[in-house]
């Protein structure tokens, strides 16, 4: 069991939103998490891999009577697919799943990339100026997504989320949690363990332009 990653809750709160108007009801404990291995095809190996999410034990879930909405995690396509399942009552969160999350290439979410690069930079820089027993600088060479062993960047509504873990392919979480920034248009953590940077977790405010063209998934 575990709790929700910044960039996890993240999603679940604007989908909420988007599709009820409300803000949703307290995020239970995360039960189980399963990630699906990469896409052979893709070359940037752990990057939006699909997974699944249970809030709850899935045996005693009354999957009959849920309500569910859904996402495309790239602007303006189909075929990368963000589903979330609440009890209607309360709208708690009963399972958070990607499908097709390897069907658009890294190279696609390039501008959203360097968006989040760029306020991670920032607020290590920032961490700098007080003193602090992490190496700030240090790990700034960790920011690049591309060289990350696991990544996944989200686009929901106009939120751009990030996981990313420098050197381990699974998104285990662990370590303490050091917040970095938190305010209404960007929030940014990061996991330490005995002074070693885990992953970059968060979300930024991002500018998304909505078009009548769809970009559809087909595998080649």
């Amino acid at each position: 069991m575990r709790g929700l990653f910044a960039s996890e809750s993240r999603c679940i709160k604007r989908m909420i939103q988007e599709r009820w108007g409300e803000a949703g009801g307290q995020v239970p404990t995360v039960i189980s998490t399963y990630v699906a291995g990469p896409d052979e095809t893709e070359r940037q190996t752990w990057v939006n891999c699909d997974f699944c999410i249970d809030f709850g034990d899935r045996r005693d879930a009354d999957w009959a009577n849920c309500a569910v909405t859904s996402q495309s995690i790239f602007p303006n396509s189909l075929g990368a697919e963000l589903f979330l399942a609440v009890e209607p009552a309360a709208f708690v969160p009963m399972r958070l799943k990607l499908i097709g999350g390897q069907a658009f290439s890294i190279k696609h979410y390039d501008a959203y990339i360097q968006q989040a690069e760029e306020a991670i930079q920032r607020s290590l820089v920032s961490q700098t100026a007080r003193p602090s027993p992490y190496p700030w600088r240090e790990w700034l060479r960790l920011v690049p997504v591309k060289k990350s062993a696991f990544a996944r960047v989200l686009i929901v509504e106009d939120d751009s989320t990030f996981l990313y873990f420098p050197a381990d392919t699974r998104p285990v979480m662990r370590g303490q949690r050091v917040k970095l920034v938190q305010e209404a248009d960007c929030e940014i953590d990061v996991y330490v363990v005995g002074g070693r940077l885990v992953c970059f977790d968060g979300w930024i405010r991002t500018i998304v332009e909505r078009s009548e063209m769809t970009f559809v998934a087909t595998r080649e």
